[in-house]
């Protein structure tokens, strides 16, 4: 719901309530019984907007919460659980920011963020409804950060900021970011960027089970990129190329200390890659596109994978919608380690949609046509071909 307040102010809000039932069958080799969970997921903004000739922002206050009903269920052979996992969380803050064009070429932003994250987590009793807590915690986050946009010249830009994070448990990080912006001739930009990024541990790291270590300190990365992109013939094809190198540390890892598990951070990682990208506009009917990444990886991570290709197209004559990709992915990891398992497929997958009506389009999809047969996470199989048909209503 919104409101215009004024041509310069408006007000907004936004409800959203989901609640939904589901149940994990475990691995393939080694089934999972009775792990259900019934899940209410909740969150709520207001937001408040200004925007004049030379300045623009915007005050927000946002609340989400969350109540877990879970079974852990056991594996075939073991034993019931005894005891339902319960928790309830919270996150609610606001944000604060206002961008100003403090002379030609300029713009530039200052804000401020505030975090309250925090829930309860306790076992209930399935015989008499007892209940053991697990876990009462919480925690708070404040930032700053600048922003600042200055056009050099008819063909340089150079963007730099620097965001000041405080977090209750691990103390002060400093995030400074900066990029050079090359307007090349022929519709041909080269952007230059550096950043740096961080994750604090979270509560269950921090607090919640055996590895549980509340000395734990963020994760740190700083990234290095490097872009080029380019519009030819009339802006109807499009070029792109993308080269970075990340590297990282304080990973937040299990491992044995003293015989038993704990979080500590020791590991280390660099990736390094390149992408690229095409899209062409070939007539109005027909656009075709395409891309590729490459990623190496010093510490192999699940779901990453080392090559992606994918090349789709679309053809469109009066109110008939016909859309298809094929994508192959190679050296996907689904387990690291000693035990580690790669997955290799190719994905084609294909829409067709009708216009029946203003607003109103019929469609039918099919993915995996292929009937590949792959894996994502390690001993549960993707679905094989299928199909599903619907009405798409725009008002």
């Amino acid at each position: 719901l919104g409101y215009d307040l004024s041509s310069n102010w408006s007000l907004s809000g936004d409800v959203n309530m989901t609640y939904f039932e589901a149940s994990n069958p475990g691995e393939v080799g080694n089934p999972m019984i009775d792990n259900d969970m019934k899940i209410t997921r909740g969150m709520a903004a207001v937001s408040l907007t200004n925007e004049y000739d030379r300045t623009s922002g915007a005050f927000r206050v946002f609340y989400n919460w969350g109540h877990h009903h879970i079974n852990d269920g056991y594996n075939a052979g073991g034993n019931p659980r005894t005891a339902y996992y319960l928790h309830n969380d919270r996150m609610g803050g606001f944000s604060l920011y206002q961008s100003w064009q403090l002379f030609g070429g300029n713009r530039t932003t200052a804000g401020v963020d505030y975090m309250h994250y925090g829930g309860h987590a306790w076992n209930r009793s399935m015989a008499d409804g007892s209940e053991t807590d697990i876990a009462r915690r919480s925690a708070n986050e404040v930032a700053g950060y600048v922003d600042f946009r200055q056009n050099l010249s008819s063909w340089l830009i150079f963007d730099a900021g620097v965001r000041w994070n405080h977090h209750a448990v691990s103390g002060n990080e400093w995030v400074p970011q900066g990029s050079l912006t090359f307007l090349l001739p022929n519709s041909a930009t080269l952007r230059a960027t550096v950043g740096k990024g961080f994750r604090n541990a979270t509560i269950r790291e921090l607090y919640m089970y055996r590895p549980a270590n509340a000395d734990l300190k963020p994760e740190r990365m700083m990234n290095y990129e490097l872009s080029y992109r380019q519009h030819l013939l009339g802006n109807r094809l499009m070029i792109g190329a993308n080269v970075f190198y990340l590297k990282a540390d304080n990973m937040i890892q299990t491992q044995m200390i003293d015989g038993r598990p704990l979080n500590v951070n020791t590991g280390k990682t660099e990736n390094s890659g390149f992408e690229l990208e095409t899209a062409w506009s070939v007539n109005t009917h027909w656009s075709l596109n395409g891309n590729y990444s490459f990623l190496h990886m010093s510490n192999p991570q699940l779901s990453a994978p080392e090559h992606k290709l994918y090349i789709g197209g679309s053809w469109q004559q009066g109110r008939f919608r016909l859309n298809s990709g094929l994508q192959y992915v190679a050296g996907l990891y689904t387990a690291v380690g000693k035990d580690e398992q790669k997955e290799h497929f190719v994905l084609w997958n294909a829409t067709a949609d009708y216009r029946v009506a203003k607003g109103l389009h019929l469609f039918v999809k099919g993915e995996n046509l292929l009937a590949q047969k792959y894996e994502t996470v390690a001993g549960f199989p993707m679905p094989r071909a299928t199909f599903m048909g619907g009405v798409n209503w725009r008002f």
